[in-house]
């Protein structure tokens, strides 16, 4: 089954860029569950990642507003009009095809939003969302959290209200194409088994989607 990634950016070259946890300690697949003593994460443990995963929906930008959401704790912002979302399908080798390609390995979908609708959501994962996950985690960890739902039990009791469906990421960032620093861990990520799509897809939005020049 093909995978499909979510990429949030704005004009400036800014986007967000997240990193993967190494253990994983719930996940609402297979109707919720919860380990106190975590699971490995199979796809890249501990590496940069983009959200996203398997495609369920036969409409790829559903996939993809229901993985960031799933993965960060909140939506997508709106794209404004003159910008709406782009759907970019690749093959293995990380080429990208044409639109009416039915046979893909994975896709990207690159919303573009206003400089200030990039920050506020890396503010609103990196601030609440994923501390709130850290505070699931450890009362899983307690044995205070025995099974998925009582996940929401446990949320609501303490005020927590955004928080991400799948414990799988630990850190994201506002990473941008101008700072050598970030490009160079773009690089990094060329021909690595475990991320290699990542590059492929920030490459697409460098050079394809943005127009900047090498």
């Amino acid at each position: 089954m093909a995978s499909v990634y979510a990429v949030l950016y704005d004009k400036s070259g800014t986007f967000l860029m997240a990193k993967k946890q190494m253990k994983s300690y719930y996940t609402q697949a297979g109707g919720g569950k919860v380990n106190a003593l975590g699971w490995t994460i199979n796809s890249g443990p501990g590496e940069y990642a983009l959200p996203g995963g398997k495609l369920e929906e036969p409409n790829i930008e559903d996939g993809a507003r229901r993985e960031f959401l799933e993965e960060t704790g909140f939506n997508l912002p709106l794209s404004p009009d003159n910008n709406p979302p782009e759907t970019v399908k690749f093959n293995v080798k990380g080429e990208a095809l044409p639109p009416n390609a039915t046979n893909y390995a994975f896709s990207a979908v690159y919303f573009c939003a206003s400089e200030e609708d990039v920050e506020n959501t890396w503010s609103n994962i990196s601030e609440i969302a994923l501390p709130n996950s850290r505070d699931i985690v450890g009362a899983i960890m307690r044995r205070d959290i025995k099974t998925y739902s009582e996940i929401t039990l446990y949320a609501r009791k303490h005020g927590i209200k955004e928080w991400p469906a799948d414990n799988e990421l630990k850190w994201v960032w506002r990473w941008s194409f101008s700072n050598k620093n970030d490009w160079a861990n773009i690089e990094s990520m060329k021909n690595d088994d475990n991320i290699g799509w990542y590059y492929c897809i920030l490459e697409y939005l460098c050079f394809h989607i943005l127009n900047r020049k090498a």
